[in-house]
């Protein structure tokens, strides 16, 4: 193979190459024809090059698609993770600089995602904004906003409890059912759900939602 023939299949497979952790995520005829042609043995016989071509366009636009759906999806989430925290009455406690760098780790984050090409990296930060980063600012927070009392000598005002949350997600139901299929079903689980909710607030904890 020789001009534009040739071009045509360095460009698929460097594009097979350079976007195989996409693969996953997209689910289309083109990718089935781009890999039809990287494996035949004669690429260059019939109209395997001009069926390449069009595929390759065709998927160039719906990896581009998807991307930016994700990213904006993945945003959107985080932003909300950030209002959520400025939500709390002790954020207002923090100063200026306490509360930036509550929130600065977000849009660290959201810019990452904004210039990740893999959308299962994309997916992954997102995952890890909204779960182990969402609940170490909001400890963050939570001890800033109430610092350990200073004992005076003399003094018999009880010393301030650690504020710990529990995050919603990790709190186990006791229910012997895989699934809800009634009405009865429905009512022992929040009978449930209730029961271990509060439990963590006898145990002086809060639950994060």
């Amino acid at each position: 193979m020789n001009g534009a023939q040739r071009s045509i299949y360095e460009n698929v497979l460097l594009y097979l190459e350079s976007n195989t952790a996409n693969f996953d995520y997209i689910a289309s005829e083109s990718l089935e024809k781009l890999n039809t042609v990287a494996e035949s043995p004669t690429p260059y016989k019939g109209n395997l090059m001009q069926d390449a071509k069009a595929a390759l366009e065709i998927m160039h636009k719906e990896t581009a698609a998807q991307q930016k759906l994700e990213r904006e999806s993945a945003s959107e989430t985080i932003l909300q993770n950030i209002i959520k925290l400025k939500s709390f009455a002790d954020f207002e406690k923090l100063d200026s600089n306490q509360q930036h760098e509550i929130i600065a780790p977000f849009e660290q984050v959201i810019k990452e995602i904004e210039i990740e090409r893999y959308i299962g990296n994309i997916r992954t930060k997102l995952y890890n904004a909204t779960t182990d980063l969402y609940q170490k600012q909001l400890e963050s927070m939570m001890r800033w906003a109430n610092p350990p009392k200073v004992i005076e000598p003399g003094d018999t005002e009880p010393e301030k409890t650690k504020i710990v949350f529990v995050r919603k997600d990790n709190v186990k139901i006791n229910f012997p059912k895989p699934s809800l299929e009634t009405k009865q079903d429905v009512e022992d689980y929040l009978a449930a759900l209730k029961e271990q909710y509060l439990r963590i607030i006898d145990e002086n904890k809060r639950i994060s939602l």
